[in-house]
């Protein structure tokens, strides 16, 4: 039986960020000691499932320790950050920090000042 059916993952990852879970609803994470199972997924590693090639890491260690893991999808929703002016969801690359607030590329430009010549002396 092929990854898919054994780990029931669809089949269009592409952009999609993954936790790794095990049979028992615990998420790899590290800890001081090393690698670790943790109920908080907040506490897990993130990976990209294409780029990290998740769907051959988790043949391999299937197959060479009999360890069964599972991606599980992370809703996007938890990488993006909130404009504190206008409250509107945005990319992590998108957001600018002032130092006081987080701001959306909108709201940006309108508090960012307005640079005009150079005054002259008086």
């Amino acid at each position: 039986m092929g990854a898919r059916g054994r780990f029931l993952l669809p089949t269009d990852f592409d952009d999609v960020k993954v936790r790794l879970r095990n049979s028992e609803g615990k998420y790899l994470a590290a800890d001081p000691s090393g690698w670790t199972f943790s109920t908080d997924c907040a506490k897990a590693f993130v990976f990209d499932y294409v780029g990290d090639r998740i769907e051959e890491y988790l043949e391999s260690i299937a197959r060479m320790s009999g360890v069964v893991l599972k991606a599980m999808p992370v809703d996007p929703k938890e990488f993006l950050e909130r404009c504190d002016q206008c409250q509107q969801a945005v990319a992590p690359t998108n957001a600018f920090f002032d130092g006081r607030r987080f701001l959306c590329p909108r709201c940006r430009s309108k508090v960012q000042p307005r640079h005009s010549g150079p005054q002259p002396q008086r």
